[in-house]
C-alpha cells in the first residue's frame, strides 16, 4: 500500500486504456454489490441516488471529489463555519470524507494489481474481487472503512434528528471557501434534505449497514 498509483501504472507499462477498463470492472462490481446487498431497502431512492451520486460516483466523475474534499478540509477549519453549523455536521463530513480518501486508496491498489495480473476479465467475479482485496488490504482497513461510514451516518442522523437547522440562513451565510466549491455545497445540502427525508428508518439503516458491511468483511478474508 502507499505507492503513487501513477508510477505504478508507468513502470508496468500499463495503457491508460487498461487502467480505464480496469477501473470500471472495479466500480462495476462495487456498486452491483452493494445494490445487491441493499435490494431489500425500500423507499430509499433518494438516498442510494445521493450515495452514488455525490459519495461514490463512477471514476470519471469521482476525481472531481479531490477539489471538493481539500475545500471542506480548510472550512472546516473556519471558526464562521463552527459557528453556523452544528459540530456534529462538521464531524460528520470529516469522516465521510475520510472514508471516500480510504476508499480511492484501495481502489487504486485494487485498479493495479488487477492490471498487472495480465489480461482482464469480461467481468469481475466474487472470488477473483476477494483475492485482489487480500492482496492489497487488511481487515483493519475495511473495518476503519466500517467505523468511517458508521460514524458519518450516526453523526448526520443525530443532527438531522435533535439539531435545529436554519437551511436558507446557512446557504447566506456559508463561508466562501464553500460558496467557491458548488460540488461541496451540493453534498452538504443534498445530505441534510436526504436524511431529513428518513428520520424514523436511520437508526434501523444504519445498524443493518453496520451488520452487512462486517459480514462482507468476514467473507471476504475467510481463509
Amino acid at each position: 500500500m502507499g505507492k503513487d498509483i501513477s508510477e505504478s501504472v508507468e513502470s508496468k507499462s500499463v495503457s491508460r486504456d487498461k487502467y480505464g477498463i480496469a477501473e470500471e470492472l472495479i466500480y462495476k462490481y462495487q456498486r452491483e454489490r452493494l445494490e445487491e446487498t441493499y435490494s431489500d431497502f425500500e423507499g430509499i431512492d433518494d438516498l442510494r441516488e445521493f450515495f452514488f451520486e455525490m459519495i461514490y460516483p463512477p471514476p470519471e466523475k469521482r476525481r472531481k471529489l479531490h477539489s471538493r474534499n481539500n475545500a471542506y478540509r480548510k472550512a472546516a477549519k473556519s471558526r464562521i463555519l463552527g459557528i453556523l453549523i452544528p459540530e456534529l455536521a462538521i464531524r460528520a463530513l470529516l469522516e465521510i470524507i475520510e472514508l471516500e480518501d480510504m476508499t480511492e486508496l484501495i481502489n487504486k491498489e485494487l485498479v493495479r494489481a488487477l492490471c498487472e495480473k495480465g489480461e482482464l476479465p469480461e467481468r469481475m467475479e466474487r472470488s477473483y474481487y476477494f483475492e485482489l482485496c487480500r492482496e492489497v488490504s487488511d481487515p483493519l482497513q475495511r473495518k476503519r472503512q466500517i467505523e468511517c461510514a458508521a460514524d458519518g451516518f450516526l453523526l448526520v442522523e443525530m443532527f438531522v434528528k435533535y439539531t435545529r437547522f436554519n437551511l436558507n440562513q446557512i446557504v447566506l451565510l456559508v463561508p466562501k471557501p464553500l460558496v467557491r466549491n458548488s460540488d461541496l455545497l451540493d453534498m452538504s445540502i443534498s445530505a441534510f434534505l436526504c436524511f431529513s427525508n428518513h428520520k424514523q428508518d436511520l437508526e434501523r439503516l444504519r445498524l443493518s449497514m453496520v451488520e452487512r458491511e462486517k459480514k462482507y468483511v468476514e467473507e471476504m478474508f475467510a481463509t
